[in-house]
């Protein structure tokens, strides 16, 4: 026994029918919800029962903070050191340009971004991995390419932002030093 689900003719009628009570919806002079407020959060707890080595909870809006713990801490910051190092790529660097993942690269701790030894990209295609997905591949390459000079920028970056205890010794952030 065919449903409306697999009988083909149902199915397009279903979809021509959705399609239909899209668009009258969307074009209607009536509208179809209401928004409803943003939820309000309340931290009520003293102590933490964070699994994080170091934290803190703040208001975005009146800067806050509500709950910490370790702040002052120093800690590498791999997944953060990433942002810095496309932030300074973008300024910094012609994202044209190309380049090939090496052996050197690949055998870098992790497996995030699956790049292959001899593949060539572009500095634009390798800041995907490099963001979405962490890859320490994509760091090492980039530090590599640049010779170095995007940790250097890095650190140039950092201070002109004010992160005055804050110091870069590779692109990918697991140097801990």
């Amino acid at each position: 026994m065919q449903t409306w689900l697999t009988h083909p003719k149902l199915a397009f009628l279903g979809v021509i029918f959705l399609l239909l009570f899209a668009y009258t919806n969307v074009f209607s002079s009536q509208p179809v919800a209401t928004v409803a407020a943003s939820p309000q959060f309340f931290v009520t707890a003293t102590e933490s029962n964070v699994s994080a080595q170091a934290f803190a909870i703040f208001d975005v809006e009146s800067g806050e903070v509500l709950l910490a713990e370790n702040t002052d801490a120093v800690l590498p910051i791999a997944s953060v050191t990433k942002l810095i190092t496309a932030a300074t790529l973008v300024k910094n660097t012609d994202l044209t340009q190309t380049g090939t993942v090496t052996v050197a690269d690949v055998l870098t701790l992790g497996e995030a971004g699956q790049l292959t030894a001899g593949d060539v990209y572009s500095y634009r295609e390798l800041l995907f991995p490099l963001l979405l997905e962490s890859s320490n591949d994509a760091a090492v390459f980039f530090e590599r390419e640049t010779k170095g000079e995007v940790v250097k920028e890095m650190n140039q970056l950092a201070a002109a932002l004010g992160m005055e205890e804050t110091s870069f010794s590779d692109a990918s952030g697991l140097n801990d030093s």
